[in-house]
């Protein structure tokens, strides 16, 4: 750790070691310290868990100083980007710290009104994500380049037309990795995908620059996309703003640290268990789930290719105003472009992401629930729901709890999609390649025989008490073409009961925890994979969702903070000791195709809760 602070001082990335190596669990050592086998109940939590997630003793193993290890090689993307990041680019000082300082509507609207120039503004984003890249390693690739050419070029063409080009014209934006940029990888952070450039740019990104978007960088993710921590063998270990012994989350980690750091001012992710959400609920940014075929998925990569649960692409950043102006440029055009449903016709284009509210205010019935049995919220997530509650009632609207119904289906319709093939998929094609620690438990866990799945199982549950680990184990066996299909078809009764539920109930929207604790510390995530559940929810029944940030984590919530419970709550309980300051968001859904209603509701709470 020492060597790592030197290094930091003499300029180099803290991130990568001298040998050339990415440092891929820069706190593992304080990981393992933390988590430390105090009693045998610990001892025996540990092991236990190991069948799920490679636990511990594979964390001991990270944390052996990198120079005792044989190093690997920066792949040429690395050092590329290394350099790019070393180059001056400029930037107009007189206006930086002004441009610095606007929200990002602020900032379209001086744009469009042309008080300054997008070369201006470019210039200005290139310097403040150099910045937030030092802080959290948060970037993977870098076109500043063809960025300040592009905004000279919108520049020239507001000159000679007198108006701006599109809805976004001239606002930097960031695109995660996984998106496809012409003559770019999208690796998801897998070595051998690094030399494979795209040979298209994602409809998505077509759309954004023909409203006038300026994308300028990527940003880094876990390998493979399906964990909830942001790191991987090519790129590192992304660190959360707000603290750097904890992460900003996954899999759009990369996007929500450089939103948070001030780095970018709108960004794109993408979401498949709360791949957007997750991470910004803990860096403390607005991200947005869409139903799933409103963005096109031409260009948009995910590893796995299941469909059981679709992935979909969603925007993100500081302030809801601006997810729906995104969300805006990319499904409707201003001008002569061709539209989304040109570019991709297995698109639905929804007529608007607004609710008129020019009239009579609209007084809403509001659903809520603080808590889901298989995962208990800390004192802050809890407070920030009853807070969010309250202040919505003074607003006017009718707030009244809500139990989701059958919630242990839901777990087992996720687990079971997960594990469908018993991570064959995912062992061929990490084949040869360094395996990320997080998802060794999804491409190894297969090879533990059913037989001695279910002794563990049985022990755990009879023996320990751990039921949640119990019915997590039992579900990640590979299953048969038949079974498959059986979950499909309950899958769909779910989603039906769920709706009638909703319908009875007289809902016209929901709020919830994003996820029941603040940012974990490095290293915990593959250890309490039933976190997902706040989000993945509401995945599996494609209801859009979005989080917005309304609170942060205070003292007197640490000292709430209560022992015991489950192995899993046990290790969030412990990374929650150190929260303090940490940002706290809720979460709101609405029923599928009402995306403009789940905005609106993210909207009114940002206006009477946000800090």
């Amino acid at each position: 750790k020492e060597r790592e602070r030197e290094r930091e001082g003499d300029g180099a990335s803290p991130l990568i070691s001298e040998a050339g190596r990415p440092v891929v669990a820069m706190a593992a050592s304080d990981a393992c310290a933390d988590h430390s086998c105090k009693s045998q109940d610990q001892e025996t939590s540990f092991t236990v868990c190991h069948i799920q997630s490679s636990a511990f003793c594979i964390l001991l193993v990270a944390a052996v100083p990198k120079e005792d290890l044989e190093p690997i090689p920066l792949p040429p993307s690395q050092n590329i980007l290394m350099h790019k990041l070393k180059t001056n680019y400029g930037h107009n000082a007189e206006l930086f710290e002004e441009i610095a300082a606007l929200s990002t509507p602020e900032l379209l609207e001086a744009l469009r009104s042309r008080k300054y120039y997008a070369e201006d503004v470019t210039r200005t984003y290139i310097v403040l994500a150099k910045r937030a890249h030092e802080r959290t390693n948060c970037l993977v690739d870098t076109c500043f380049d063809e960025a300040i050419s592009q905004a000279k070029a919108l520049d020239r063409a507001f000159e000679e037309t007198g108006e701006p080009v599109g809805r976004l014209h001239g606002l930097p934006v960031s695109i995660k990795e996984c998106l496809d940029m012409t003559g770019r990888s999208s690796s998801l952070g897998v070595g051998k995908l690094t030399t494979i450039p795209a040979v298209d740019d994602a409809v998505i990104v077509q759309r954004l620059v023909m409203e006038g978007a300026v994308p300028f960088c990527r940003t880094n993710v876990p390998q493979t996309l399906l964990t909830m921590e942001c790191g991987n063998p090519v790129f590192g270990v992304t660190t959360n703003p707000h603290d750097p012994l904890r992460t900003p989350g996954g899999s759009s980690g990369g996007e929500s640290a450089l939103l948070a750091a001030g780095g970018s001012p709108l960004g794109i992710g993408t979401d498949i268990a709360g791949s957007c959400r997750i991470p910004a609920a803990w860096a403390g940014c607005c991200g947005f789930k869409p139903t799933v075929s409103i963005l096109s998925k031409i260009g948009g990569n995910s590893f796995n290719p299941q469909e059981f649960i679709k992935a979909t692409a969603g925007p993100m950043a500081m302030d809801v105003e601006s997810l729906i102006q995104c969300m805006e440029a990319i499904t409707t055009t201003t001008s002569q472009q061709p539209t989304q449903v040109a570019l991709d016709p297995s698109v639905v284009q929804l007529s608007s992401f607004r609710i008129d509210s020019s009239g009579q205010k609209p007084k809403l019935r509001i659903g809520y629930f603080e808590e889901l049995s298989w995962f208990s919220p800390s004192p802050a997530c809890r407070r920030a729901v009853r807070e969010t509650v309250k202040r919505l009632e003074m607003e006017g609207h009718e707030l009244v709890p809500f139990t989701v119904p059958r919630l242990d289906e839901l777990m087992e319709f996720f687990f079971n999609a997960v594990g469908a093939d018993g991570g064959v998929f995912t062992r061929e094609f990490l084949d040869g390649e360094d395996v990320e620690e997080h998802v060794k438990g999804l491409a190894y866990n297969g090879l533990v025989p059913p037989f001695v799945k279910s002794v563990i199982a049985f022990v755990s549950e009879h023996a320990f008490g751990e039921t949640k680990f119990a019915k997590v184990l039992r579900c990640s066996n590979a299953k048969d073409v038949a079974t498959y299909n059986r979950l499909f078809a309950e899958r769909k009764r779910f989603k039906n009961y769920l709706m009638l539920t909703w319908r009875e109930s007289n809902l016209d929207a929901l709020i919830s925890p994003p996820v029941p604790c603040p940012a974990i510390t490095h290293n915990t995530g593959k250890l309490i994979s039933p976190l997902f559940v706040y989000t993945f929810l509401w995945n599996v029944v494609d209801f859009p969702a979005g989080v917005v940030p309304v609170t942060k984590v205070t003292q007197d919530d640490v000292d709430q903070i209560k022992g015991g419970g489950d192995m899993y709550q046990r290790i969030v309980a412990e990374s929650d000791r150190q929260s303090e300051g940490l940002p706290v968001g809720v979460q709101v859904c609405t029923l599928p195709w009402t995306d403009a209603l789940c905005l609106h509701v993210m909207k009114e709470i940002e206006k009477t809760v946000s800090p």
